[in-house]
């Protein structure tokens, strides 16, 4: 389904029980919805889930030009009110993270219970500048190979299994443009001062071998939330990838305690 906003579309699809909990899943850069099927499978009985392609990945149009996080925001915002899902609780991975923070600092009640997943308030930007300069050369190809082995653990990606595998195709298919735009989004971002904002119950997840947002990175949000818990997963950048089972088993779990 498509959501058209100035002449640019913004894919969504929802899954699972209709009747279920509302749940909305924000991904990363440089993956798409389809990202999150094994974990969509595992808690398809029990939750209704949204999930939305940010500009250039997936089925999303592209944008063009400098961009902010707040883009994103937008975006997700229209989609969430075009729905009427508001109230529903919501886990974002790395920039889909972000994403929550800013939203739900601006808009408290959007939200129920936060996920922030791999994610940082702030980083430092010549990392990311380095891959736009990469992909600007060599095109989005010349960035995947290292970008997604972050996605996973150091041994997981070694026999290049399946999962490996659809990440680097996930990876190749964005549009160069509108991933160098994100990455510059990231790189200019501050959102520390919005973390101390966020009232709604909130779990932050760090990953043990996560190198793109480092465990530390996930700490500083949790010591600044006003009511956090934090749980460390053994796996890299993109748990759910990883350990769909286990990272699904966490969602539920946070959710549904009182």
């Amino acid at each position: 389904m498509y959501l058209e906003k100035h002449g640019r579309k913004i894919f969504y699809r929802m899954d699972g029980n209709e009747n279920g909990k509302r749940l909305v899943l924000l991904n990363s850069l440089g993956t798409s919805t389809a990202s999150w099927g094994s974990v969509v499978e595992e808690l398809a009985t029990d939750f209704q889930i949204l999930r939305i392609d940010k500009a250039g990945h997936g089925l999303s149009d592209p944008m063009t030009g400098p961009r902010t996080i707040a883009d994103n925001v937008d975006d997700v915002h229209d989609v969430i009110l075009h729905l009427n899902w508001y109230g529903a609780d919501v886990c974002g991975i790395s920039i889909g993270a972000m994403t929550i923070i800013e939203l739900a600092a601006r808009l408290p009640d959007i939200f129920d219970k936060l996920i922030l997943s791999n994610t940082s308030a702030y980083v430092r930007p010549e990392p990311l500048l380095r891959r736009v300069e990469i992909i600007r050369q060599g095109g989005i190809c010349a960035a995947s190979e290292n970008a997604v082995k972050r996605f996973f653990s150091p041994d997981y990606h070694k026999g290049e299994t399946l999962d490996y595998l659809r990440a680097l195709d996930d990876f190749n298919a964005c549009d160069a443009e509108s991933y160098i735009g994100w990455c510059q989004a990231i790189a200019t971002m501050d959102l520390r001062p919005l973390v101390k904002r966020i009232s709604n119950t909130c779990l932050t997840i760090i990953g043990t071998y996560d190198e793109a947002t480092l465990p530390s990175m996930g700490h500083s949000i949790y010591k600044n939330l006003q009511n956090a818990t934090l749980i460390e997963l053994n796996a890299g950048h993109l748990p759910y990838l990883e350990k769909p089972k286990l990272y699904a088993k966490t969602l539920r779990d946070f959710i549904y305690e009182q």
